[in-house]
């Protein structure tokens, strides 16, 4: 995400609904369904970008939250 646009990076970062309450629980990073929200929203966003290197950041976050969503899944120990 080199060169990517401070603007977008920010944007990104921005509360959203995952950010919010999952049902009756408190939705956290360490939560599985919060990071897939997350990636789902970064994909909404590269849909509505109208740069193409703002659209591939946003599909860059959406990985990386998918990759987050995976670890929280992962049993602790």
């Amino acid at each position: 995400m080199e060169g990517s646009c401070p603007l977008v990076l920010t944007f990104a970062m921005m509360p959203s609904a995952a950010d919010k309450a999952i049902g009756d629980e408190q939705a956290t990073p360490h939560d599985p369904r919060y990071c897939l929200e997350k990636a789902a929203e970064m994909l909404r966003r590269a849909d509505q970008a109208t740069q193409e290197e703002d659209r591939q950041t946003f599909r860059a976050l959406a990985e990386q939250w998918q990759r987050l969503a995976k670890v929280a899944e992962r049993p602790q120990i």
